[in-house]
């Protein structure tokens, strides 16, 4: 009889150790698996023989942008000194690389041209026109706005040609990050306009050679 009661004794603690975590189990449910996304050109082709570029290739170069915005999660400001991070929201490349591509396939497509490079990829070797992009914003703003700040430059050659400003915004319609990401795809059709309409009226006003 003590020998029963000795046995009980030690297997009861194992027992409720057992309850405990099935029980730990049934409450812990699967892991959230997390969501990738990527930038994507909107602008719609024009023909190559349209070629405003008159013959140029053009290279975009590497974006640059704030600590803020690097790495893979995706960020959202809430307030003017707060940014939200997203955990299971991820970029598939960069941030600075998908501004990079994005421009440069819609100024390609703007511009009636297949003659184009884009970082990470080298300029061809008798490239001319260089594109350099700064954001200094580009995210998710508080009212639900997509806001891009900053600059870009044109180089010819080594010589720098202009710096201008970028400020342009769109409105996130929906809700989730995909929705997000959308709208950043129209601000950035948004900046490649400008810059395309920028770089037409610099080449037709200007008595540069074409660079074959």
């Amino acid at each position: 009889m003590m020998k029963k009661k000795f046995v009980s004794a030690l297997l009861r603690p194992l027992a409720l150790g057992g309850a405990t975590l099935f029980a730990g189990g049934c409450i812990t449910g699967p892991s959230q698996a997390p969501e990738t996304f990527f930038l994507s050109p909107l602008a719609e082709k024009t023909s190559p023989q349209a070629d405003f570029l008159q013959g140029r290739s053009f290279h975009v170069g590497q974006t640059e942008i704030p600590s803020f915005l690097e790495g893979k999660r995706i960020a959202s400001r809430i307030s003017p000194t707060q940014l939200d991070y997203s955990d299971f929201h991820l970029w598939s490349e960069t941030l600075d690389l998908g501004v990079s591509r994005v421009v440069a396939n819609n100024l390609a497509n703007t511009l009636g041209t297949l003659h184009f490079s884009y970082t990470p990829n080298r300029p061809r070797s008798n490239n001319q026109v260089q594109v350099f992009i700064t954001v200094e914003e580009f995210a998710k703003d508080p009212a639900g706005q997509i806001i891009l700040k900053g600059t870009w430059r044109l180089l010819l050659g080594r010589k720098q040609v202009f710096v201008l400003p970028l400020n342009e915004s769109v409105a996130v319609e929906g809700d989730g990050h995909d929705a997000m990401v959308k709208a950043m795809n129209s601000v950035l059709l948004k900046v490649s306009d400008q810059l395309a309409s920028r770089l037409v009226k610099h080449f037709n006003t200007s008595s540069s050679p074409a660079t074959p």
